[in-house]
C-alpha cells in the first residue's frame, strides 16, 4: 500500500511488474519465500509497532496461509511462467501484455482474498495509537514521493521515468543495443505520465485503508465482515472508488505500457530473448522445488467463524 517515488516510477516497468506478483523479481526467490513469516512479522510492525500478543498471531495465522500458497500456488505459478515462455518464441502483440497483466493480478487477487479472512481478524486488535503510527508513515511516505516526482520540473520527473522504463526492459532482455535503447526511450516518452493524478490515488487509498482500520476500533467485532470486505477491495481491488481522471488516465497508460513492452520484445534479438527465457525457467524451476518442499501445517488458510 505505502508508495514511493521508486515505486511508482517502477510501474513503467510493466513486464516486470507483473511478474513482481507472482515471483517477487528477485533471483533469491527460496531466501525471500522461506523467510516469508519472519519479514512479514518484520514488516507489519514496522509499520504498526505490533505487541508481543500480535506477533505471536500473526505468525500462527501466516503458517497456514504460507502452507497453503505452496501447495496450491506455486505450481499454479510454474505452469503459468512456462506459458509465458511459450509467447516468447513468436511475435508479441500488445494483447499477448495484456494477457500477462490479467493473469497475474488474477492471481494476486486470489491471495488476497484467501489472507482477508485473517487480516480482518488481527485488525481488529489494532489499537488507536498503532492506526495512528501508520496514517503518520503513509503521510510521511506521500510527501516524499510529492518531493520526488510531483514538486519538481515535469522533464525530470519524465527522464527517471523513462530511464526505469528501460531498466525494466534491461532487467529480463540484458543490455540493450543502442539502437534498441533509442527507440524504447522515444516510446517511454509518448507514455501518459501525470504524477499528481497518481498521488491524489495514493492519498485516497490509504485514507480509505485508515478510516476502515478506526472502524473495527469503534464498532469492534461487528465490523469484521467490513472489515474483510474492505481489505479485499483496498488491497486486491485498489481501481474502486478513484477518480474518474485517474481512472482515464490508467487507462491510457495501460495501453501505452503494453505497447511498449510488446515493442521492447520485438526488437530483442535471438539471444535477448533467450536470457529472457532462461530466466523465467530458472524461475519456473527454484518454484516447483519450493512447491515440493513440504510444510508440515495443514494446507488451507485459517478461517474463523464469524
Amino acid at each position: 500500500m505505502p508508495g514511493s517515488g521508486a515505486q511508482v516510477r517502477a510501474c513503467a516497468a510493466y513486464l516486470s511488474a507483473a511478474l513482481l506478483v507472482l515471483i517477487a523479481g528477485c533471483s533469491l526467490v527460496s531466501v525471500g519465500y522461506n523467510s516469508a513469516s519472519m519479514l512479514t512479522v518484520w514488516g507489519s510492525n514496522r509499520w504498526f509497532s505490533l505487541t508481543s500478543a500480535q506477533k505471536a498471531d500473526l505468525r500462527n495465522r501466516l503458517e497456514p496461509l504460507l502452507a497453503w500458497h505452496r501447495a496450491t500456488q506455486l505450481p499454479d505459478y510454474a505452469t503459468f511462467l512456462s506459458r509465458v515462455q511459450t509467447r516468447l518464441h513468436g511475435r508479441i502483440e500488445d494483447a499477448d501484455v495484456e494477457w500477462l497483466y490479467a493473469e497475474s493480478r488474477k492471481r494476486f487477487r486470489l491471495v488476497v482474498d484467501a489472507a482477508a479472512p485473517d487480516a480482518a481478524a488481527l485488525a481488529l486488535t489494532l489499537r488507536p495509537e498503532q492506526i495512528d503510527r501508520l496514517e503518520s508513515r503513509f503521510a510521511r511516505t506521500d510527501q516524499e514521493f510529492a518531493v520526488s516526482d510531483v514538486h519538481v520540473p515535469p522533464t525530470e520527473a519524465r527522464e527517471r521515468f523513462v530511464a526505469d522504463a528501460v531498466k525494466g526492459v534491461e532487467r529480463w532482455l540484458g543490455t540493450l543495443d543502442d539502437a534498441q535503447r533509442k527507440r524504447l526511450r522515444a516510446l517511454a516518452r509518448e507514455m501518459p505520465f501525470e504524477p499528481r493524478l497518481m498521488l491524489d490515488d495514493y492519498i485516497r487509498r490509504h485514507r480509505d485503508l485508515i478510516e476502515l482500520l478506526r472502524l473495527g476500533i469503534s464498532h469492534g467485532a461487528e465490523s469484521r465482515p467490513a472489515m474483510e470486505s474492505g481489505l479485499r477491495r483496498i488491497i486486491g481491488r485498489w481501481q474502486e472508488g478513484q477518480s474518474a481522471a485517474y481512472g482515464d488516465y490508467i487507462k491510457r497508460q495501460t495501453a501505452a505500457i503494453q505497447h511498449f513492452f510488446a515493442e521492447a520484445m520485438n526488437l530483442a534479438t535471438a539471444g535477448q530473448r533467450r536470457h529472457a527465457t532462461e530466466r523465467l525457467q530458472d524461475y519456473t524451476d527454484e518454484l516447483l522445488t519450493l512447491a515440493a518442499q513440504p510444510s508440515g501445517v495443514r494446507l488451507a488458510p485459517a478461517r474463523e467463524s464469524m
